[in-house]
């Protein structure tokens, strides 16, 4: 993915579909946030300013399949689906 400025974004999530924990890497954002299939909020994690890899704890995320979006500011550069079990 390319932003509007041109800088590359690229993130992974895995694995997915995931139970309790979820690996993220992205380069070039700054949060991930991720939403109920309604388009609720219902998670905010920020990222690792190097984009390296971390791990975040989504445990009290309900089965059930959600989307996740990576932001830079207010700027969503990728939407994605995701599947807690």
């Amino acid at each position: 993915l390319d932003d509007n400025a041109g800088s590359p974004v690229s993130f992974r999530v895995w694995p997915n579909p995931f139970y309790a924990n979820v690996a993220l890497l992205a380069r070039g954002a700054d949060e991930v946030v991720i939403y109920n299939v309604l388009g609720g909020r219902v998670a905010t994690y920020s990222l690792r300013p190097d984009g390296g890899t971390q791990v975040v704890h989504t445990g009290d995320l309900r089965k059930g399949v959600y989307y996740f979006s990576i932001r830079r500011g207010a700027a969503v550069l990728g939407t994605r689906r995701l599947v807690r079990q």
